[in-house]
């Protein structure tokens, strides 16, 4: 499937993702936007709760980027590069 222009600039598929038990495969939870499968590899609900919310700790994390500094401001910028796959 294309992605659409906000995967294009986002890099990923837009929130909101959420977690469903999934009895049907052998890994029991599966992570679904706008209806798509787009993570199928977690056994553990703790994990797939915290895949969910990815996109919105992302975002949260973009704004608080804004108004930290320091040790904490290059701390989190390099998770967010971690997280984007891009350089700090």
């Amino acid at each position: 499937m294309p992605q659409t222009p906000d995967q294009q600039q986002r890099g990923h598929t837009p929130a909101p993702w959420r977690a469903e038990l999934n009895n049907e495969k052998s890994f029991p939870f599966v992570i679904f936007s706008d209806g798509a499968a787009i993570m199928v590899e977690t056994d553990n609900n703790a994990d797939a709760l915290l895949i969910a919310a990815a996109p919105e700790l992302l975002e949260a994390c973009r704004k608080v980027l804004t108004v930290v500094k320091g040790r904490e401001y290059q701390s989190l910028k390099a998770l967010i590069a971690r997280a984007t796959g891009t350089t700090p």
